[in-house]
Order: structure tokens, then C-alpha cells, then sequence
């Protein structure tokens, strides 16, 4: 077949996306839209049969210091048994590449760890080189290691499917009549502050609010949301009241029982535990006021049949009521109604041997890790790639020596 590049709209575009891999948001025009603010300019590369689009690359390219780079979100979308369809495609990437001077392209194919070796056999003889399989979730330019659930066709499935502390914790959660409300770009402020709270408490970098209100611009409202959990103070109070009595009555029958069988003592401790706790709650929520509270947020984004929690911030204030197990709950449901067949928690660390708390939380709603099988490079410009990756190395180190 006689394959060419096409000229197409970037509806279209974005269809063909979508059909081929509504998991590859990031080869859609809103994504380019998107990285415009970080100085990013993309190209569209769409190739076909003249009528119909086949494949297609969105080559995002930008000046860093002296060097011009690309990146391919996601790679090729392309069929991996078409290599002639393929080999099309990479003639045309590697024509605009030479057009614009670029020293390198990267790409990280959304292909699974398994498929790498089909993957080399692929991208090899095009010239690209991979870089390794690191664990470190900071080696890419996106993780490599993502934790996601395959959703039922019901809530009812979905709660089954959680371990039974989890369920435990959302039933919790939910007698606090906790609120899950669609709070919309006018929310942008509130979320950002929440942000701001999270970077302080866990110790890592945050985004602008100028890049929250880019992405609401650039996806539109059909596919991203904004979503938060609010607590009533006086309703919670009264929840926990009602759960302290229930403690405070098992507590006493149990007590009774001790004396005949010691082996309750060990249960009799953990229901004093709870009373405790309990005290603890109520005293926090007494003195949180009347006014309803902003607990968790987060930034949700729907695209085909792929729903992805793409950002989360939340408070310690009252985190007794348990707000983010609340969240990823109500969000997951929100999914299954946007008949998504994956839910997507996001990246975590590929190291899973020590402290690692994010992957903690995320493992607890019956999720799977999906590890894909890193990057791949294509020095265009050899000389100029090595003084790059050179220049990088040299930071690196003397940020080292200064920390």
C-alpha cells in the first residue's frame, strides 16, 4: 500500500487517538494545547491511505539551552504488525525532525515490560536506542510504573472488590455524610491551596494554578473535572457521637466477659483504643466551626474508555473521617458511569522494598501495577545529543556537591 502523510483536522485527529488507544491522551491536540505553557510546540503527523488515517505522531519539540529535543508521548500510535505502516511513519517524523534541527527524539511506548523485545526488533533497526529499565519514577518523562483498577460494570462489584479494611474505612467514611461535589474551574483556587498544603506536608513540588486552569482550558469540561470532599462538622460530630455509644455499649458487655475468659483482654484494650481515638475526633470536629470544610480534592480526566486520577491534594485537618478513601470511592464510581474499563490511580515508584506510601494507598482498592517498558532515544545529531546529555550529567553533579 502507498502510505502518505495526510493533512487532517484536529478533530479528527483526536478521534483516531481515541480509537486507537484512549489510553494515549497525551498524542491529542488538547495535550499540546497543554504544553504550550511549559514552551513546548508540537506537529501532528498523521499517515494514511489518503482517505483514511492509519497512524499518527505527536512530536513535541522545544529549545533547551542550545539544543533543540523532541518527545513522543506515548510513542507511535501505529499497529505493531504493520512495519511498512510503521517505517511510513518514521520517514515522516525523521523528515520534520531534520526541518526543525532537532539533536534527539524520545519516545516511551505504552507497550507492556513484556513486549520489549518486540518492541527492539521494531525501533532498533530505526535507529533508537533504550535507556534501561529504572525503577526510579524521576528517570522519565512520565511513569513508568502506574497503578490501575479494571472496573466492574456496577458499584456494588466494585465495592466486593476491595479488601475488607478498605471497605471497612469507606463505610466509615461514609457515616460521616461526607460530601462529593463537582466543583468545576471556579474550584481551581481552593484546590491550588489544598495543593500547596500537601507539597508542605509530603515534601514535594507543585504546580501553578496557571497550569490547572491550562488544562481545564485545554481539555474542555467533557473530559476533565474537578471534584472535592467537604465535611460537615456538626453532621460528623453527630456520626461519631453515635459511634462512640456503640463502642462505649460493646465495650461494657465485653468487660463482663473478661473475667471468665482472659483472651478477650487483648479486644477489651483495642475497644479502650477506640474511645480514645474517638474523644480525639470529636474534639477536632467541635472545633472546626459550622462552615462546611474542603477535605480532598482532585483532578479527574475521562478520555474514551480510561478514566485517570491525574491530580490530588487533601488536608490533615480532620483526617479521621478518612476523605481520601472517600475520594478515590466516589471517583471510581464516577468512572463506571463514564463507562470507563480502567481507572488509572497514577504513577508510582518502581522500588517497592522500602517506605513507600503512595504505593501503600494505592494498592489498597484492588489495584494492579502496569509497568511499561521505558524509553527510547534517537540521537539525530550525535555531537550536539552527547554535549547535551553531557551538560545534564554536569548539573546533576554539581547539585549533588551543593546537597
Amino acid at each position: 500500500m502507498n502510505y502518505q502523510r495526510m493533512q487532517v483536522s484536529e478533530e479528527l485527529h483526536n478521534r483516531f487517538v481515541m480509537e486507537v488507544s484512549d489510553r494515549s491522551f497525551m498524542q491529542t491536540s488538547y495535550w499540546a494545547k497543554l504544553k504550550q505553557l511549559n514552551q513546548w510546540q508540537s506537529e501532528r503527523i498523521d499517515v494514511g491511505d489518503g482517505e483514511k488515517i492509519l497512524a499518527c505522531a505527536q512530536i513535541l519539540y522545544r529549545r533547551v539551552g542550545f539544543w533543540r529535543i523532541a518527545y513522543a508521548p506515548r510513542a507511535y500510535l501505529v499497529s505493531l504488525d504493520e512495519p511498512a505502516l510503521l517505517e511510513a511513519l518514521h520517514r515522516e517524523v525523521l523528515q520534520f525532525c531534520k526541518k526543525e534541527k532537532i539533536a534527539a527524539l524520545s519516545i516511551d511506548p505504552l507497550q507492556p515490560v513484556e513486549d520489549l523485545d518486540r518492541l527492539l526488533a521494531l525501533y532498533k533497526p530505526l535507529g533508537f536506542q533504550h535507556e534501561g529499565l529504572s525503577t526510579n519514577l524521576s528517570q522519565y518523562f512520565q511513569p513508568r510504573f502506574t497503578m490501575e483498577v479494571a472496573l466492574p460494570d456496577s458499584d456494588e462489584a466494585l465495592f466486593a472488590m476491595f479488601p475488607g479494611r478498605t471497605r471497612s474505612t469507606i463505610r466509615r467514611a461514609e457515616s460521616y455524610e461526607l460530601i462529593f461535589r463537582d466543583l468545576g474551574p471556579e474550584g481551581l483556587e481552593a484546590f491550588s491551596e489544598l495543593m500547596r498544603i500537601t507539597g508542605e506536608r509530603d515534601k514535594f513540588s507543585i504546580r501553578d494554578i496557571s497550569y490547572f486552569r491550562a488544562l481545564f482550558d485545554a481539555f474542555g469540561e467533557e473530559h476533565i473535572h474537578l471534584f472535592g470532599v467537604y465535611v460537615n462538622p456538626a453532621k460528623a460530630l453527630a456520626a461519631e457521637l453515635r459511634r462512640e455509644a456503640e463502642i462505649l455499649k460493646i465495650l461494657r458487655r465485653q468487660e463482663k466477659k473478661v473475667a471468665r475468659n482472659p483472651e478477650l483482654s487483648t479486644e477489651v484494650e483495642n475497644l479502650r483504643r477506640s474511645l480514645e481515638k474517638s474523644e480525639s475526633v470529636q474534639k477536632v470536629l467541635r472545633e472546626a466551626g459550622d462552615e462546611e470544610i474542603l477535605l480532598a480534592s482532585a483532578i479527574y480526566l475521562n478520555f474514551g474508555r480510561y478514566s485517570f486520577y491525574m491530580y490530588g491534594a487533601s488536608s490533615q485537618a480532620i483526617a479521621e473521617v478518612q476523605p481520601c478513601y472517600f475520594l478515590q470511592w466516589e471517583l471510581m464510581k464516577r468512572a463506571i458511569s463514564d463507562d470507563a474499563l480502567i481507572y488509572d490511580l497514577g504513577g508510582i515508584d518502581g522500588d517497592l522494598t522500602g517506605d513507600n506510601g503512595l504505593y501503600e494507598f494505592k494498592q489498597r482498592f484492588g489495584t494492579q501495577i502496569y509497568e511499561t517498558l521505558g524509553q527510547f532515544v534517537l540521537p539525530l545529531k550525535r555531537l550536539s545529543w552527547a554535549s547535551f546529555q553531557a551538560s545534564l550529567w554536569l548539573r546533576k553533579f554539581i547539585y549533588s556537591l551543593r546537597h
